[in-house]
C-alpha cells in the first residue's frame, strides 16, 4: 500500500507538471471497477480537450479538477508501486494499469 506522502506526492508532480495543461488522449480500460455507466469511448470523450485545473487529494484518493466535469478520480492502492515523467505526461508503473492520460 502507498503512504499518504506518495499519493501527495503524485498530486503535487500533476500540480506543477500539470495544471492548465489540455487532456491530448485517454485509454481507459473495459472495467467496471473502473467506470460503471458509461462506455469507455464515451468517459475518454468526455476528458480529451479538458484543462487541468487542480490536483486535489483526500488520504489516498486523488482527484482532477477539470474546466468542466467529468472529474476523473483514482483511488492509489497496493497496485500502483511508483510514477514517473515521460516527456509532457505521467506514467504510473503498475501491475495493473486501468487508465493512462496525457
Amino acid at each position: 500500500m502507498p503512504e499518504l506522502p506518495e499519493v501527495e506526492a503524485a498530486r503535487r508532480a500533476i500540480e506543477e507538471h500539470c495544471i492548465g495543461k489540455k487532456i491530448k488522449k485517454a485509454i481507459i480500460a473495459d472495467d467496471s471497477k473502473v467506470i460503471d455507466g458509461v462506455s469507455p469511448s464515451d468517459f475518454v470523450a468526455a476528458l480529451v480537450g479538458k484543462t487541468i485545473v487542480s490536483a486535489l487529494r483526500k488520504g489516498k484518493n486523488l482527484w482532477l479538477q477539470l474546466d468542466s466535469p467529468p472529474f476523473p478520480s483514482f483511488q492509489f492502492g497496493n497496485i500502483l508501486r511508483s510514477f514517473y515523467w515521460v516527456s509532457d505526461f505521467m506514467h504510473f508503473k503498475a501491475d495493473f494499469l486501468r487508465a493512462f492520460v496525457t
